[in-house]
């Protein structure tokens, strides 16, 4: 497998931290690195639905850790 530029750079990110549901790319490309509005996660927690505001890079490291 040949990656090339931010690509690769994503990919290290990705193996770096676990990234496994391709989180990282997705705060990349889709959240425009965490400055769209309204671009959070929804995830179950204790049945409720809860909303996961990613909006710094700081954010997106401790949630992807963490998962």
């Amino acid at each position: 497998m040949f990656f090339r530029g931010w690509e690769a750079t994503i990919r290290l990110l990705e193996i770096a931290t676990n990234d496994t549901s391709d989180t990282v790319e997705w705060w990349i490309y889709e959240t425009k690195f965490g400055t769209e509005p309204n671009m959070n996660i929804i995830e179950k927690r204790d049945g409720e639905d809860v909303s996961v505001s990613l909006s710094t890079a700081k954010e997106l490291y401790n949630y992807v850790k963490n998962k």
